[in-house]
């Protein structure tokens, strides 16, 4: 499956990167500006962030550009908080071909694959109904584009997705292949233990300990730094996601002191996928932020 995302900003785009890289391997990916009047490249599906195209609010006058955009293809539509405007589109679901998907935020790992697989159900049912012709448009599923012989990694802001492209994020492709790619460096659970119990010191280095026992326990937790600045990690999907600038949590995890200070609790899955979206979390590769973990608070090998 290719998806072309339409007006998603930079960090949605590097998390919706980490996440087909983590879920959906082999699909492809390509972002768009937020503009009407541009034609969007070939896809099986579209994903749409509304508030960036001036549709926070459905009218008429919004649907019909809306359809005019996604040319007939099936749509995901990422809907600003507390709006219920758009819901009308399930009321008409029956006369349109292609299914427009609503996914209202905070949204977590599990809506996201919900409404993607419905739109990848939809394209494969087509495709097995009515095989296009070999004179059929580009507009038609399309195969999947092949990856530059040499790869580069995204590096957004905090988030450094895993994830190889051909090309900048809002005119390549990035297929969405293993998470961890061979020039990344990581540092998985077992080589953290590894590590920490070779120190001397069984006493230092209290918030890679915290961590590392957490993450054997292999349930999503919470680390809360401040009121508002936490860390989540989801051992079982290999996934960590933060609202906390870096510089805190190395300092944390230098010292020792801070450490703690840190409240750290064990929470559901479902609530993990909640916050890290409501709190408008970026995903990072689990194994990747420990290595920059284990690197500032300068524990040897």
């Amino acid at each position: 499956m290719h998806v072309v995302t339409v007006g998603l900003s930079q960090r949605d785009e590097a998390t919706f990167a980490f996440f087909l890289g983590r879920f959906k391997k082999g699909w492809t990916w390509q972002g768009a500006p937020a503009d009407l009047a541009a034609t969007l490249p070939a896809a099986d599906i579209v994903m749409v962030e509304l508030g960036a195209l001036g549709m926070a609010h459905w009218s008429e006058s919004a649907q019909a550009q809306l359809l005019q955009l996604v040319q007939g293809h099936p749509a995901v539509l990422v809907v600003p908080a507390n709006d219920r405007t758009w819901t009308v589109l399930e009321t008409e679901a029956k006369a349109r071909s292609a299914p427009l998907i609503l996914l209202p935020r905070p949204y977590g790992t599990e809506p996201m694959r919900a409404a993607l697989e419905q739109a990848a159900a939809w394209v494969a049912l087509q495709a097995k109904v009515t095989p296009p012709p070999s004179s059929a448009p580009a507009v038609t599923p399309a195969p999947v584009p092949s990856v530059a012989p040499a790869p580069v990694a995204l590096s957004m802001g905090l988030f450094r997705p895993v994830v190889s492209v051909a090309a900048p994020v809002t005119t390549g492709v990035a297929v969405a292949g293993d998470v961890t790619g061979p020039d990344e460096p990581g540092l998985s659970p077992s080589q953290l233990q590894a590590r920490l119990a070779a120190q001397p010191d069984h006493e230092r280095h209290l918030f890679l300990r915290q961590l590392a026992s957490m993450i054997e326990l292999g349930q999503p937790f919470e680390a809360r730094f401040a009121v508002q600045n936490s860390l989540i990690v989801h051992p079982a999907e290999g996934w960590a996601a933060t609202n906390t600038p870096m510089m805190v949590i190395e300092r944390v995890c230098k010292s020792d002191v801070m450490a703690s200070a840190v409240n750290i609790r064990e929470i559901d899955p479902s609530q993990a996928d909640e916050r890290a979206g409501r709190l408008r979390m970026p995903l990072r590769e689990l194994e990747s932020f420990l290595w920059e973990l284990v690197n500032a608070a300068g524990l040897p090998g």
